[in-house]
């Protein structure tokens, strides 16, 4: 979740509150944590957007992202065994 650049103020707000309840949940529901749970949640959805801003676009739309990891699994594979036949022995 991240807030929208143009989204309207209660939408933002609405985010923001969201992201605050799930961590006040995680933390175990502690009492008198509200303005530090409300700023972590500004900083985490300001954080989400920035990187969403940075992210190449189309990335996952157009089918790169599925390429690429195509790409690296095909590079990242382990060598074939050789037979004992094939190997080079020369300095």
């Amino acid at each position: 979740m991240h807030v929208e650049e143009n989204s309207s103020p209660t939408a933002r707000h609405e985010q923001i509150a969201h992201r605050a309840y799930e961590i006040w949940r995680a933390q175990g529901c502690p009492c008198g944590q509200d303005l530090d749970n409300w700023l972590e949640a500004e900083r985490q959805l300001r954080t989400s957007a920035v990187a969403m801003q940075s992210r190449p676009p189309d990335w996952e739309d157009d089918g790169l992202a599925a390429e690429v990891e195509r790409r690296l699994d095909e590079i990242t594979e382990p060598p074939q065994p050789r037979s004992p036949t094939s190997l080079d022995f020369t300095p």
